[in-house]
């Protein structure tokens, strides 16, 4: 004969699993298949991120100098062989004011995080809008973390289909 308790205890179970079940069927649309969410290390490290390029743009050494680690390297998907030195990096262009990140993924290894992202240049005179794939490694120092290592590659053009272009009659 079953206790009380111990029914109850199977019922708080099956709601528990019921109630997963379907916060995992209200997580997929039609058109992605997921709700995107913001999680604690995606917010944190979309604000370390954001930081990073507000001290960049506006030549903030005190902020470069607490965000970036002292052995900081880039390395580019066309050149991965040649590191740039943090010295040189930071000479580099800067990024646009109106770049956007999105596709945030955060991988935390307790003292080392990897976080991933599209950087979505935004189109200046005529030239497109350019998309770049970003890793980053972050290294905790302390309460502090500290950008280790960048890999950037081109991940292409922002995805905006090609305007039509009306027949010439030669083709």
């Amino acid at each position: 004969m079953k206790t009380w308790s111990g029914s109850f205890a199977l019922l708080l179970a099956l709601a528990g699993l019921s109630s997963l079940a379907g916060n995992i069927a209200c997580a997929q649309t039609a058109d992605h298949g997921k709700i995107a969410y913001l999680s604690r290390s995606v917010k944190i490290f979309s604000e370390l991120e954001q930081s990073l390029d507000t001290a960049l743009r506006s030549n903030d050494q005190a902020a470069q100098e607490k965000l970036l680690g002292a052995d900081f390297e880039a390395r580019s998907a066309s050149n991965p062989g040649t590191p740039v030195a943090r010295a040189e990096w930071l000479t580099a262009d800067k990024p646009s004011a109106d770049a956007a990140m999105s596709q945030m993924a955060v991988h935390d290894h307790g003292t080392l995080a990897v976080v991933s992202f599209l950087r979505n240049t935004a189109a200046q005179t005529e030239q497109p809008a350019r998309l770049t794939f970003v890793v980053d490694v972050w290294k905790k120092t302390g309460n502090d973390w500290q950008l280790d290592t960048r890999y950037e590659s081109d991940a292409g053009d922002d995805g905006t289909p090609a305007q039509d272009i009306a027949p010439d009659g030669k083709g």
